[in-house]
């Protein structure tokens, strides 16, 4: 899936970052390619499907860590923390790239030592066996409504798997809206785009194919956040909190990422007429004011929705986004193959 997904859209972010390195990302390279209302119907999308995952990075932290409190107290707690981080985010992007490498560091941390100590510990045999699907094994996902809604293959339930994988395995297009601050563009979209892609597979094949082989566990035992009691089955349960912690903190520096890339959307739609111009304004940090503000209130709103409805409506506006924006590569590429890095 990632050489399906992920591979052609790192590389197609990086060649049109490369020659169009301005704020609003993928909403000039639709409007290069079939004009200004497409650019603005691609940026609306867009920065939908990414406010709407702002929203579902909180809530994976309130699902996980405070679903014994009550709901008040839940939406108070979840509330202040997107405050608080949303600041962080107005101090400018040195302050919000320093601390997601230290949160990646962090993070990734409790996984490598899951790969190092379960390695000894996997049986082959388990990567191979098939799941069986058993109704009643779904009450993590609202299946309700919908084509299709119980399909199954191969014994998977496609419609929560396919969601899952295409959210886990995509947004690299997200980094377009960093282009204009990025120094010598052409030289470095190319080799982040790569290596991004090479560590998201690895993060996530790596500790997956350990959990599976090292553990014998069934299928029907495996829910949301079942990876932390497989570690703690393979190493102990000091590795079962060490990656709930790198999980909870994981989320925090995906959120930092993501509310810069919507903000600095919304300031390049503003910079070229799609919304007021007001929202262009920037702080004295270079961060964009009103594109933070706008998306921390849409977060406080999200948080009050669950899990997978919050998936799925990202997913649905995200899909005919990077259509929109395949739909541009190719059109400019025929049209105007004399564009530079084109």
């Amino acid at each position: 899936m990632p050489f399906i997904w992920s591979l052609p859209e790192a590389l197609m972010t990086a060649e049109l970052s490369c020659a169009f390195p301005e704020a609003s990302g993928s909403v000039v390279w639709v409007e290069k390619a079939f004009g200004p209302f497409a650019g603005w119907i691609d940026g609306c999308l867009t920065w939908a499907a990414g406010a709407t995952d702002l929203g579902y990075l909180i809530e994976v932290i309130q699902h996980s860590d405070l679903e014994h409190m009550n709901g008040w107290i839940q939406y108070g707690i979840v509330a202040s923390m997107s405050l608080v981080l949303s600041y962080v985010n107005y101090r400018g992007l040195p302050v919000v790239g320093n601390m997601s490498i230290s949160i990646c560091a962090m993070a990734m941390s409790p996984f490598v030592v899951l790969c190092i100590w379960g390695i000894p510990q996997i049986k082959t045999s388990r990567w191979f066996e098939t799941p069986q699907y058993q109704p009643g094994n779904d009450m993590d996902f609202n299946l309700a409504g919908g084509l299709f809604p119980n399909a199954v293959f191969g014994g998977v339930l496609l419609r929560p798997f396919l969601n899952n994988l295409f959210w886990n395995l995509n947004s690299f297009d997200s980094a377009g809206n960093f282009a204009e601050d990025v120094k010598n563009p052409a030289r470095m979209f190319p080799r982040a785009m790569l290596g991004a892609v090479f560590f998201v597979l690895i993060g996530y094949l790596l500790p997956l194919l350990v959990a599976i082989g090292a553990s014998d566990a069934a299928q029907s035992e495996w829910h949301t956040g079942y990876l932390a009691a497989v570690s703690e089955q393979i190493g102990g349960r000091w590795l079962g909190a060490w990656l709930v912690f790198g999980a909870a903190i994981s989320n925090l520096g995906q959120f930092e990422a993501e509310l810069s890339s919507d903000s600095f959307m919304i300031m390049g739609m503003a910079d070229r007429g799609y919304v007021p111009k007001f929202l262009s304004h920037r702080s004295s940090y270079g961060t964009p004011t009103f594109g933070i503000l706008i998306c921390t209130l849409v977060i406080l709103i999200c948080i009050t929705h669950g899990m997978a409805t919050l998936i799925e409506m990202e997913n649905f506006c995200y899909a005919l986004s990077l259509i929109m924006e395949y739909a541009a590569f190719l059109k400019l590429r025929i049209t105007d193959p004399d564009c530079a890095y084109l």
